[in-house]
Order: structure tokens, then C-alpha cells, then sequence
């Protein structure tokens, strides 16, 4: 089995490649799974992971306020080119002005309760 952090990793990919592009790289009941797993194994994950997930509730629910660092947006790309074989195009799922930035973590996202 793959580990926690790879699980929340993917998460935090896949609900990039989701709100931010409307594509889906999995099925919702992979990522459901994943999400499950990552919340019943919360305390193996480190800090920063934690962070970027919310809580254990909130990823449960959904991965929309997910905060996506750039080297995530980047491994996102890649990713999805890797697995759907063409590069993600433009999307409006999420309008550019709704996510925020912090310059001292390098980390972008939507706001929960947009």
C-alpha cells in the first residue's frame, strides 16, 4: 500500500487538475477512498501536508479549499500528461481572482466558502 503522504499528495493533485481545469484524473470512488484514507491516517502526516488538507472533516467532504503549491501544480501537469496522454487546457472551473497566495510558503487556493 502506498503511504499516507503519497495519498495526500495525489489529493492534492487531483482536486488541482478538478476545480482548477474541470478534468478528473481518477473516479470519484478513488478519490473518496483516498480521501477516507488519508483522514483515518491524519496523524501520519507531517505539518505542512496537514495544512494544505484542512482538517480530517474537510477533506472528507471535499478537496476544493485544498492549498496547491506550486511544485504540486507543476507534479499536476506532469502527472496528468502522463496519464491522459495531452497536456490540460484552460479552464474557468475556478476564476483566477478567487484563489489567494502566500508569497512566505509559496502556496496557492481557493478559500473554503467561496
Amino acid at each position: 500500500m502506498r503511504s499516507t503522504a503519497f495519498l495526500a499528495r495525489r489529493v492534492i493533485m487531483a482536486s488541482y487538475i478538478y476545480y482548477r481545469h474541470s478534468e478528473t484524473i481518477v473516479s470519484d470512488r478513488k478519490f473518496d477512498r483516498w480521501c477516507q484514507i488519508v483522514a483515518d491516517e491524519w496523524d501520519d502526516l507531517d505539518r505542512f501536508l496537514r495544512w494544505q488538507l484542512g482538517t480530517p472533516q474537510d477533506i472528507r467532504a471535499t478537496g476544493m479549499h485544498v492549498r496547491v503549491t506550486l511544485l504540486a501544480e507543476h507534479a499536476a501537469f506532469a502527472w496528468f500528461k502522463e496519464r491522459m496522454g495531452y497536456r490540460l487546457k484552460s479552464s474557468n472551473a475556478v476564476a483566477e481572482d478567487e484563489w489567494r497566495w502566500s508569497e512566505k510558503r509559496q502556496v496557492r487556493w481557493v478559500p473554503a466558502g467561496r
